[in-house]
């Protein structure tokens, strides 16, 4: 699922960072059972419009998270700019080597990240 890019850039608000506390998020507004209502949009959907922020200088990069070798290509056979920089979880214990060649090969950034902690112990 990817979310749609207009509402903060058509508006002209800035907005620094956003909290989804489930009861009063502005952007995004919960149904009556809490859950909120996004809509399913493909990703490519929201990456053009990304590109047309990137066309209009409001932006100076775009890039991707979490995306395998088939989900980028997909992306790339529905888009014009290749991301600059693609953000994955990677560690010690999870390298993913063939996909940073993969990365790499098409010019690609890699922003590695590694959760400090696990749900299973609660330890950080």
């Amino acid at each position: 699922m990817s979310l749609p890019t207009y509402f903060t850039f058509n508006t002209g608000a800035k907005i620094s960072a956003v909290a989804f506390n489930g009861t009063n998020c502005k952007l995004f507004p919960p149904k009556g059972n809490g859950v909120f209502d996004l809509a399913d949009v493909d990703s490519s959907v929201t990456y053009t419009a990304m590109e047309e922020l990137l066309e209009s200088e409001k932006v100076h990069t775009i890039g991707v998270s979490n995306f395998t070798v088939s989900r980028l290509n997909n992306l790339l056979g529905k888009t014009k700019v290749v991301p600059a920089v693609n953000q994955v979880e990677a560690h010690s214990y999870l390298r993913q080597s063939s996909l940073f060649d993969f990365y790499k090969s098409k010019k690609i950034l890699i922003e590695a990240y590694s959760p400090l902690g696990n749900n299973q112990t609660g330890e950080v």
